[in-house]
């Protein structure tokens, strides 16, 4: 069983841990679950078990994240081209979801005003285990910085040298206009943005799943 539908830190799983984080509807939407056929019904218990409704799709054969993201971009635009989507991992460990929120509400404005916006943390430790982000310049929306470059893991030397000259870890949470991000689609990945399009298109319902 992958890590995210097991209880590693109280009684729900991660993912549910996530879903919750963003359950308020006041200020989320439904949510968009991305996930393969093999845990579909873990997905639909684990939703049934915390009481939330999500459109749940299901990838034919596992991809990386940038499919998933195409595929919900597209369905978010179908409900509205403008609105704004935020993209988590589902196997974060998140203690402060308050602090979590706010982070989001900060970086709206942000996407409203056409970035693609991502959450990075201020390390702790000059971990190897994660990606850095070199950050630029103010973009004038509110606290945002510009993404001057995304580096993979690094060994322990450079991740200490990166921790001294104020890099953050990629959090891989993001946060952008679903008509933005499909533009973006159509720059640096036409072919991808025509798939989701046409996955989207041929897209059945199967119970509570879109496959």
């Amino acid at each position: 069983m992958p890590k995210q539908f097991i209880p590693l830190t109280g009684e729900r799983s991660t993912f549910q841990e996530t879903v919750l984080r963003v359950s308020d509807p006041e200020l989320f939407g439904p949510p968009i679950v991305v996930t393969s056929d093999e845990f579909r019904f873990v997905v639909a218990e684990q939703l049934r078990e915390i009481g939330v409704e999500a459109e749940i799709v299901l990838e034919p054969q596992p991809r990386e994240s940038g499919p998933a993201i195409a595929v919900a971009a597209v369905l978010g635009a179908q409900r509205d081209r403008g609105q704004l989507m935020l993209v988590l991992p589902s196997d974060h460990y998140i203690p402060d979801g308050e602090a979590f929120r706010d982070a989001c509400e900060g970086a709206a404005k942000g996407a409203q005003d056409g970035y693609v916006m991502t959450l990075g943390v201020r390390p702790t430790a000059p971990a190897t285990g994660y990606g850095y982000i070199r950050a630029g310049k103010a973009t004038g929306s509110g606290e945002a910085l510009t993404v001057e470059a995304f580096v993979e893991k690094p060994d322990q030397a450079t991740a200490e040298r990166y921790v001294e000259q104020g890099f953050l870890w990629n959090s891989g949470n993001f946060l952008f206009r679903a008509d933005v991000m499909l533009d973006e689609l159509a720059m640096l990945a036409p072919d991808m943005r025509r798939a989701a399009e046409a996955a989207v298109a041929n897209a059945k319902r199967d119970l509570d799943f879109l496959r």
